[in-house]
């Protein structure tokens, strides 16, 4: 099973790798195409052996944020996302330019007719010109600095990249030896044991002197350091409330269904599921990229409400409890946090992180979530302290528990171990049941039903870890002692029971499509052949235009090269 994903691990596209050292700064979202007379931005690197203009890159940036709210209906702050978007920008900029090597242009005629069917600016009465107008005259010139035209080429480049990446993509074969491969892998029965040391079952045995507690607090005292918190007021606004407001059509449900058909086959009647059978969940699929659409629409009106406009810097604006309150919204106000603290209320993962850039000069940020988006305003901020000992002492005690007990239950572990596999290898067959020698060990052990692969227990401890150590075992063989965060593990494979051939007729076709699409379909997220084809091209060209990110000069050291034209 695991070799699907070594496989996929691999297979992270070079330019990231390269672009790991870039240290070039960001210099903020223009509008408009020219330099206007201002001075020529540095260029961010070269490739192919020349600089890349700093216009072109900043147009590929600017188009891929774009697109990525087009797709996923999420706006991309190119601010604070200086870093992460450096890679995709490389990526974008090396298609485009192939794009145009291999003649793949598409007429702007059907950039725009595939801008009309774009479901942001759909109703029930199909295109909606008012929506289109708001986004090309408001939210396209502020969000990403573009005209009409802009958008349009943009999208032209966008399809000519979607059609290359088909193009290299159908290179893609799988053969009958792969379909068997993966159906012996996924339908072959395992019948395990499992035996786990973990630390809590050790921490009545440690004992801790005061002197050993004060003597780990002085040693490791900025362990315990408290670190800078921050209060803010935030509101959300949740997808939940926006997906009911989502219109799809039954046509769409029913074309996405037949689209989806080979990937919702019921593992157990082998047949492809029926349409009422999965509708809502269709319906939901369809509807939340339009739903976050309205999530992000809001975020920004209440984002223009209270920030000045940089036009009018004079003008007066309302507090976000006002604008909250106008809107019918509720905000909430948290206590004073960590950037590493866990907020359960909070479905942001980068809430924290957020919070902490704010101050009083900069008061509001939008977090977006899984499930809405966040907007945060700044409250009050602490200093980061030293606590005195006897603040300290709980968690220094804590601390020294779990490190003992671990290591009590790894000793425990590896002297089991030792004694499991003697007896194994020095039994007869049929080998001696690891459960059996637990019990005989005063320990206990799991023993779930026989399962496959495709269809894992979904309660076993550590389930990836065991089915990682399960992968090469022969059956009656012990796994090595396997670390985990709690302490560790044993686990022997007692049995493995061959798929069924005969049934391999009748997983063929969806098996055959997984291979080669991946499966990404409610949640799933295995890639295709077809998408390693296509990321393995990707890597080699990348890798023959040797891309070469500009490095950001040292404090002191002078200016960036002005740009080479």
């Amino acid at each position: 099973m695991l070799h699907i994903f070594r496989r996929h691990q691999k297979i992270i596209w070079s330019v990231i790798a390269v672009v790991v050292i870039i240290t070039f700064v960001f210099w903020g979202s223009q509008t408009g195409g020219g330099s206007g007379g201002r001075l020529a931005r540095p260029s961010p690197g070269r490739m192919n052996g020349k600089a890349v203009a700093y216009a072109e890159f900043d147009r590929q940036q600017r188009a891929f944020c774009l697109m990525y709210y087009l797709r996923q209906g999420q706006m991309i702050d190119r601010r604070r996302m200086e870093q992460q978007l450096q890679a995709p920008t490389w990526q974008r900029l090396l298609m485009s330019r192939k794009v145009q090597e291999l003649g793949l242009d598409v007429p702007e005629e059907n950039a725009a007719e595939f801008i009309r069917q774009l479901p942001q600016f759909q109703t029930d009465k199909g295109f909606d010109s008012e929506r289109y107008n708001r986004f090309k005259d408001a939210i396209l010139p502020q969000q990403w600095g573009m005209t009409e035209e802009d958008f349009v080429v943009a999208v032209a480049e966008q399809l000519a990249i979607d059609k290359l990446q088909d193009i290299i993509s159908s290179t893609a074969k799988v053969t009958p030896l792969d379909v068997r491969q993966a159906y012996d892998e996924a339908n072959e029965k395992l019948s395990i044991a499992v035996v786990e040391f973990s630390a809590t079952n050790y921490t009545a045995q440690v004992k801790l002197a005061d002197k050993e507690i004060q003597d780990e607090f002085e040693k490791n005292k900025e362990t315990y350091r408290i670190p800078e918190r921050v209060k803010v007021r935030y509101l959300k606004l949740s997808l939940d409330d926006y997906l009911p407001k989502a219109q799809v059509t039954d046509a769409e449900i029913k074309e996405r269904y037949e689209k989806e058909k080979e990937a919702l086959t019921d593992p157990k009647t082998k047949q492809a599921k029926p349409l009422d059978a999965v509708r809502d969940d269709i319906r939901k699929e369809i509807a939340r990229p339009r739903a976050m659409k309205m999530v992000n629409e809001a975020a920004s009106q209440i984002n223009d409400a209270v920030l000045p406009d940089p036009r009018n810097p004079t003008e007066k604006k309302p507090d976000l409890a006002a604008v909250a309150q106008q809107r019918g919204l509720a905000l909430a106000t948290t206590d004073f946090f960590s950037e590493k603290e866990e907020l359960k209320y909070i479905s942001a993962p980068k809430f924290q992180r957020a919070a902490m850039t704010l101050s009083a000069d900069s008061p509001y940020e939008l977090v977006p979530a899984p499930d809405g988006v966040y907007f945060i305003q700044f409250v009050a901020r602490k200093p980061s302290e030293l606590p005195a000992f006897d603040a300290a002492r709980p968690k220094v005690v804590e601390d020294l528990k779990r490190m003992r007990s671990q290591e009590l239950a790894r000793k425990d572990g590896h002297e089991k171990y030792a004694k499991f596999k003697a007896a194994i290898d020095s039994a007869a067959k049929p080998k001696p049941a690891l459960d059996q020698l637990a019990t005989a060990a005063g320990l206990k052990a799991v023993t779930p039903p026989a399962f496959t692969l495709s269809d894992p227990p979904r309660d076993l401890p550590y389930g990836r870890l065991v089915l990682s150590a399960c992968d090469f075992l022969a059956p009656g063989e012990l796994s090595e002692f396997v670390d985990t965060a709690a302490g560790g593990l044993l686990v022997q494979v007692k049995q493995r029971t061959p798929a069924d051939p005969k049934k391999l007729a009748d997983d063929e076709k969806s098996l055959r499509h997984r291979l080669l699409f991946g499966e990404h379909f409610f949640g799933y997220g295995q890639p295709g052949e077809r998408e390693l084809a296509f990321n393995a091209w990707l890597e080699a060209e990348a890798r023959n235009a040797n891309i070469e990110p500009a490095r950001q000069p040292a404090e002191g050291k002078g200016a960036a090269q002005p740009e080479e034209q």
